[in-house]
């Protein structure tokens, strides 16, 4: 019982689970349901590989309760050691390689001086971006007809939204916002 619980986990709850905290919906139902939709394609593919397997047993005339429990369990065990093959491969070379980098200090600070100037690069292309969204999201605010369809959304956008990028439109008033969509997300 605790093989297959573990196995109904590792394979189903742990993949949408996943899925789940990289969806970037706003309700807890439709964040469920991208989860459960980006993972369906890969199960249908397990799912179609799978009903070929029983043919073939059903076909060769093999085809018992053990030889398909036993065939999922060899699934499983090579996909595990697959992982366990790759990855300890991967760390047995990446953690003595990582240490002689770590001991080579002016080879680190000249690394880390180029690092700096990609992430002040990316810090400012971001800035750019969040300017542009938020003033997207407050020509949605001040259209009637298009903030009525997404109150609720756009609430929350300009809630979590820095206060000094919003304080850099003049004239717009935040008032709008309830209290209970400030609440929420903790502001």
């Amino acid at each position: 019982v605790i093989y297959w619980t573990v196995f109904a986990g590792c394979w189903f709850l742990l993949p949408v689970l996943q899925d789940f905290c990289d969806a970037g919906e706003f309700s807890v139902k439709n964040r469920v349901i991208k989860g459960i939709k980006v993972n369906a394609f890969i199960y249908l593919i397990v799912g179609f590989i799978g009903a070929i397997v029983l043919i073939v047993l059903a076909v060769k005339g093999d085809f018992e309760d053990t030889s398909v429990s036993g065939f999922i369990m060899a699934v499983s065990y090579c996909w595990g050691l697959g992982l366990i093959i790759i990855l300890l491969g991967y760390g047995l070379v990446q953690v003595p390689k990582a240490l002689w980098h770590a001991g080579r200090c002016s080879e680190n600070l000249r690394y880390t001086q180029f690092r700096v100037a990609q992430l002040e690069e990316k810090l400012n292309t971001a800035k750019f971006d969040l300017d542009d969204i938020v003033k997207a999201v407050l020509v949605i605010c001040k259209d009637p007809a298009a903030s009525h369809s997404y109150s609720r959304e756009t609430e929350i956008l300009i809630a979590k939204c820095p206060l000094d990028v919003l304080n850099q439109y003049e004239g717009q008033s935040l008032s709008y916002i309830r209290r209970d969509v400030m609440e929420e997300i903790g502001g």
